[in-house]
């Protein structure tokens, strides 16, 4: 099921992500469910239970973006780490 148009990653996004996949095998599936999860019930339905919370001091900036240096840490990294 397709819910959002079109998600995009910033080139920087690629990168640490790239690295980390070496570190947490699983981060891409992470990425996916957070996606069709997480996000779904914040954007979609209207619904905050916590999931989703700013990271400060972050390079990438998106001005007047709820989802401006966003992170899934505590939602995907408990899975990955073994």
């Amino acid at each position: 099921m397709k819910i959002f148009n079109k998600i995009s990653r910033l080139p920087e996004f690629e990168k640490d992500f790239k690295k980390l996949l070496k570190r947490f095998r699983t981060l891409e599936d992470d990425l996916t469910v957070f996606i069709e999860k997480q996000l779904n019930l914040y954007h979609k339905l209207h619904k905050d239970n916590k999931g989703i919370f700013l990271i400060t001091g972050l390079s990438i900036e998106c001005p007047g973006s709820p989802l401006a240096g966003v992170g899934f840490q505590r939602f995907s990294h408990r899975r990955s780490r073994r």
